[in-house]
């Protein structure tokens, strides 16, 4: 795995787990799979789109996803889902496809990522 504050602001999640309270559920973790089942989604939604030229889900589906991403301090995925969502608006599908490769590209990096965000915000809690 790579280091995660190469993918996300660390600073979205230092926020993030500030607002953590004693004994509550970790609000990381469930932030943190929200955006996952989320994404997925919307990750299939925005291929769907692509592929069938329907240029209005693609942009829903990323500008969606430009906003989840940019919840959780990923914002290099959230900038290439802008260029998506601003691509798709103005019909320009060469842009559209080459962006949607690209996310998909990141997707499985940032998912790497906030999993190793959880998995030592874990280990510090157990220390």
């Amino acid at each position: 795995m790579s280091d995660p504050s190469t993918i996300l602001d660390m600073s979205v999640i230092e926020t993030l787990q500030a607002l953590q309270r004693p004994g509550a559920p970790s609000i990381l973790e469930r932030i943190t799979a929200a955006f996952k089942r989320s994404g997925t989604t919307l990750l299939e939604e925005l291929r769907h789109g692509a592929d069938n030229g329907d240029l209005q889900a693609v942009r829903n589906a990323a500008h969606s996803l430009k906003s989840g991403s940019a919840n959780v301090g990923a914002i290099a995925f959230s900038q290439t889902a802008c260029t998506i969502e601003f691509a798709a608006r103005d019909g320009d599908t060469a842009a559209t496809t080459d962006a949607v490769l690209a996310l998909e590209g990141q997707w499985a990096a940032l998912i790497d990522a906030l999993d190793g965000i959880l998995k030592s915000d874990d280990l510090s809690k157990s220390a």
